[in-house]
């Protein structure tokens, strides 16, 4: 059957009402999680960053294209108002031509995490005082224009004359669309977490702003224009109008986001295609953002497209196209599936890419509840986002544009207030959220998830009760974490009635156990799946949780022969990564060394995660999680056959032709631009 019958198939079967989806489990609000141990320290690292910045400086390419501010530093993008107050740019942030202003959304939706989680009131008036001159500088572009809802670090012919004419936004910026999404995503939160409504107003007058150019756009050129529009890189422009919707109810939003549908891209995904190195440009961050939006348009439609394309996505990019760490890409762009060793170098992966595959992990785990969604994300954040902030140096936080992954390596380290590149705002993101996926509920509020085994503690103010968690997690050998259970109100003797699910780890090869109050739990615990506890719990209810890590072999993702014995050896979720060292080639000791790992590796601590990994000739090599290696020489691939394939092909976005079969056929490119994404979402949208 041919791809182009197949998508007719599905444009006549597929059909959905428009309401939300019923959840399987639902995320436990911020302001009920508090951290405490190393990701509670990750997190006030954030907050120092953030609070760090000088204001002028963070808003300086806003205020001076506005005419509010002048402006002569060597970054500026225009001289701004004669006369008015000088201000300088942040420092090295990008200028003309580049992409500026997205740290500056960024940074909002951090803040906002922030004051949902701790309550600062400090944090609170900064963003404020942020918002507030955002608020003069589209007032001050209505004032020349006439027109309301415009936010942005240029004038608005980057778009109106450039970008949705179909000539890309040059040379005035490169992705106008991605950074307006961080101000708009920006403000939206900090309207939900942090209940400005001044931010609401204006992210709305923003949404519509859109809508009336989007839909400009389509009356001069239609869908073959705005298609055309849609291949520069922009964003999660769905997402944070599918957000947007979600708090307004306002149709308009919704239509505007499912606009934002680049077909070159979902089309093939629709029936399950795999064609993440098959778009004119495989960059995984201009596409990764799209399905985290297709991903809240299911659930807020129950549109069954937007399922398949985001399992479609997720499926083909964790089966084909990912590493030991959960992560994908090279040089920012994806290969040809299980095509990963001719790339594998100092370009794999970027920080931004782990951040947005984490959340998609986070809404298809709330679809089903299904822990091979916890598992994922439990690899994907421990390997490719906890260790991208150097918690060695106090003097200066510092961050990772790229996790390299190939041959001997060093971290490179950026510090935190210097040139803002995108995996700055990103990482900023996700350490002011790390609260926000440990913990999930049903949706009746009477069964609590343990995702994560992270200390730290969680209020369920609907049961009246607390749940402290102490993880022994992953430092000690004989205990994975504590949970105590404290009561808020009067029912210490009766008990409250709810279940505890806790997450039994795919990774688990020993025998674990499960005990309350030191009484073993007597049903079978199935690695990769829940652990059900249901009872009516007590005050200083004590449930104890041991899951052994064991060693095990990671092969590279890759089917040709040459990369066999291209190997990262692992402890549980975490990648082990030989340090101080010199080569990348390392033979083991042991003729069973892939299946059997603890032949050549044994742990040397019981208080840190440390082993010695000794080879064929008997030297020995020191190992520690890849998240913990900070300024050491490090390998995390090793080359186990005593030879090295042939060296990677460097260079920015590098990506394989295709071998077994052509690129995407010209009948899926048609049938993309006959299918209607204007139609209402009970409708097919591809």
């Amino acid at each position: 059957m041919t791809i182009f019958l197949r998508l007719v198939i599905l444009a006549t079967s597929f059909r959905s009402s428009a309401a939300a989806v019923a959840l399987a489990a639902v995320p436990v609000r911020l302001s009920d999680v508090s951290l405490r141990g190393d990701w509670g320290i990750a997190q006030e690292r954030d907050q120092e960053v953030l609070m760090g910045l000088n204001i002028s400086q963070y808003a300086c390419h806003f205020t001076t294209t506005a005419n509010l501010t002048s402006c002569t530093a060597d970054n500026c993008i225009t001289p701004g108002g004669p006369g008015k107050p000088l201000c300088d740019p942040l420092p090295h942030e990008m200028g003309l031509g580049g992409y500026y202003g997205h740290y500056q959304g960024h940074w909002l939706s951090s803040m906002s995490f922030l004051i949902n989680n701790t309550g600062n009131a400090t944090l609170k008036a900064q963003a404020d005082s942020v918002i507030e001159t955002f608020q003069r500088v589209m007032e001050a572009w209505k004032s020349k224009y006439g027109f309301d809802g415009y936010l942005f670090p240029y004038d608005p012919l980057v778009f109106t004359e450039r970008l949705l004419k179909g000539h890309g936004a040059g040379p005035y910026y490169s992705v106008p669309f991605y950074t307006l999404h961080k101000l708009m995503a920006g403000l939206l939160d900090q309207h939900v977490y942090a209940g400005s409504q001044v931010a609401f107003d204006m992210v709305k007058k923003m949404a519509a702003w859109v809508h009336t150019n989007v839909e400009a756009t389509l009356a001069s050129g239609g869908e073959e224009l705005w298609q055309r529009v849609l291949l520069c890189e922009w964003g999660g422009m769905n997402d944070v109008l599918y957000n947007l919707y979600s708090h307004t109810g306002d149709a308009t939003h919704l239509a505007t986001a499912r606009r934002f549908n680049g077909w070159v891209f979902t089309a093939p995904l629709a029936v399950g295609e795999d064609d993440l190195a098959d778009l004119p440009f495989p960059h995984a961050n201009f596409h990764l953002p799209e399905i985290v939006g297709n991903a809240r348009a299911y659930e807020l439609t129950g549109n069954q497209t937007d399922r398949a394309v985001t399992q479609a996505f997720f499926d083909s990019l964790t089966t084909n196209h990912s590493y030991a760490t959960a992560g994908s890409n090279s040089g920012e762009c994806w290969q040809q599936p299980q095509d990963l060793g001719a790339f594998l170098d100092d370009q794999t992966e970027e920080s931004c890419t782990q951040y947005n595959v984490l959340k998609i992990a986070r809404h298809m785990f709330q679809w089903d509840a299904d822990p091979s969604y916890a598992d994922f994300y439990e690899q994907a954040i421990l390997n490719g986002i906890i260790g991208n902030q150097n918690r060695q140096d106090r003097a200066m936080t510092s961050y990772i544009y790229m996790l390299p992954l190939g041959g001997v390596q060093k971290k490179p380290w950026g510090a935190s207030n210097w040139s803002f590149r995108c995996c700055w705002g990103t990482l900023s993101e996700s350490f002011a959220k790390l609260s926000d996926s440990i913990y999930f509920t049903s949706p009746s509020k009477n069964a609590v998830y343990v995702n994560q085994f992270v200390s730290s503690s969680v209020m369920l103010d609907h049961l009246g009760v607390k749940i402290l968690q102490d993880a022994s997690f992953p430092v000690s050998p004989s205990s994975t974490t504590t949970l105590t259970i404290s009561h808020l109100g009067d029912a210490i003797l009766l008990g409250v009635e709810f279940d505890i699910m806790v997450r039994v780890p795919k990774w688990l090869k020993q025998k674990g156990s499960i005990t309350v109050n030191g009484q073993k739990e007597d049903a079978d615990i199935v690695p990769g799946s829940f652990y059900k506890l249901q009872r009516a719990w007590k005050d200083g209810d004590v449930i104890e949780v041991a899951f052994p890590m064991s060693l095990w072999t990671n092969p590279l993702n890759d089917h040709h022969p040459i990369y066999n014995a291209t190997l990262a050896f692992m402890f549980g979720p975490f990648v082990l990564a030989g340090v101080d060292v010199t080569t990348d080639i390392f033979v083991p000791k042991g003729e069973q060394f892939k299946s059997n790992p603890e032949t050549f590796i044994q742990r040397t601590s019981d208080s840190a995660l440390e082993f010695q990994a000794t080879s064929k000739n008997g030297t020995a090599m020191r190992m520690i999680p890849l998240h913990d290696v900070m300024l050491e020489s490090y390998v995390v691939y090793f080359m186990t056959a005593g030879t090295k394939p042939p060296q990677p092909r460097n260079g920015y976005c590098p990506h394989s032709q295709r071998m077994s079969k052509p690129l995407m056929k010209d009948e899926v490119k048609k049938l993309a631009y006959k299918l209607d994404v204007r139609a209402e979402p009970k409708e097919l949208v591809v």
